[in-house]
C-alpha cells in the first residue's frame, strides 16, 4: 500500500503536500510565508522552521 503522508506549517497550520517515505524537502508556506525544511521518513513527519516570516496577522 502506497501511504502518503500530509506535511502542515507549524506556524500557521497551512497543509503544504502529501508526500511519500524518504522525502526531504525546503518550502516556503503561501499563507504566512515561512521557510520551512520537511522530511518524512517512515511513518514520521517533521518540520523545521528555517525562517519565520514577519508578517503580523490582522487584528480584528
Amino acid at each position: 500500500m502506497n501511504e502518503k503522508m500530509i506535511v502542515a506549517c507549524p506556524v500557521c497550520g497551512r497543509q503544504l503536500l502529501k508526500s511519500g517515505s524518504s522525502t526531504n524537502a525546503e518550502v516556503s508556506c503561501p499563507k504566512c510565508h515561512s521557510e520551512l525544511n520537511c522530511t518524512v521518513s517512515g511513518a514520521t513527519v517533521s518540520v523545521e522552521v528555517v525562517k519565520k516570516s514577519v508578517k503580523q496577522k490582522r487584528s480584528a
